[in-house]
């Protein structure tokens, strides 16, 4: 293969390359057209294998966190009052800012920006013995720290305020 045959080769290597990139990038940091029965203060979280509509809203009234969880196509997947799993009563509406960017949301908890996470009422003990048992691995002496910063934090902040121990 001569010289300039070979840098042709290269170039759209590296051109495909690029263009493959750019286009992940661009069209994986929209989130998909909002359906039409998904309010429109609901945030999109793509987690690690799909995404969610949730869409969270404080009732002042009867001092409660009332949450919704859709499917992309609109359907709802969970529809309830969520409690926080560090205990206490609602959050309210200044703290009730949904985190798009987290990888732990999932059809039975919302996570917020300040990294409390939300459990649904009607579910609550089963998913907060759910997660005192993963904070409980966490806090072992002998569990690995995870490479990635961010997910140490994570795990940090949420077991801080979990009342199990690593016994």
């Amino acid at each position: 293969m001569s010289k300039r045959m070979l840098r042709r080769w290269w170039f759209w290597v590296v051109l495909v390359v690029v263009v493959v990139v750019v286009a992940y990038i661009v069209w994986g940091a929209w989130p998909p057209k909002r359906p039409t029965n998904v309010p429109k203060g609901a945030v999109y979280v793509a987690t690690a294998k799909i995404g969610f509509w949730d869409y969270c809203k404080f009732d002042p009234v009867q001092r409660t966190d009332h949450c919704q969880i859709f499917f992309t196509d609109g359907s709802i997947l969970s529809e309830d009052d969520f409690l926080p799993y560090d205990g206490g009563t609602a959050v309210g509406a200044d703290e009730l800012k949904i985190d798009p960017h987290t990888h732990f949301a999932d059809l039975d908890r919302i996570i917020l920006r300040n990294g409390r996470i939300l459990l649904p009422k009607s579910r609550y003990d089963d998913e907060k013995k759910f997660w005192d048992g993963m904070c409980r691995n966490w806090r072992a002496p002998d569990h690995s720290r995870a490479r990635d910063a961010g997910i140490n934090r994570f795990w940090d902040n949420l077991c801080r305020n979990s009342s199990v121990s690593s016994k």
